[in-house]
């Protein structure tokens, strides 16, 4: 009879805590769509704000950086130099032939 009543009792928790989880997402779900800050989004909001508020240490001062443009055009040699005098000469552009106007 005792084994009887133990399991009764234990089956009576069992759904009452299954009833207790089925109603506390009944209620976040009906707060979800009504769209209240929960408890979580207090904190998370909370937590937000503090590290905002907390002073910052300026950012250290880096020297300024030459453009690589620059850099590149010491580091590359003329064209004219990498051909050679008579290449440079070769290599010339050349004119366009003059175009008949229309009249």
């Amino acid at each position: 009879m005792a084994g009887a009543v133990d399991e009764i009792v234990a089956m009576s928790r069992r759904r009452t805590e299954e009833l207790r989880a089925l109603v506390q997402a009944e209620v976040q779900r009906q707060l979800g769509s009504l769209g209240l800050a929960t408890k979580a989004d207090l904190e998370r909001l909370e937590r937000k704000l503090s590290a905002a508020a907390k002073p910052r240490r300026p950012a250290a001062k880096k020297p300024a950086k030459k453009p690589k443009q620059a850099a590149a055009a010491r580091k590359a040699p003329p064209a004219a130099a990498k051909r050679g005098a008579a290449g440079a000469a070769a290599k010339a552009p050349r004119k366009k032939a003059a175009s008949p106007r229309a009249s």
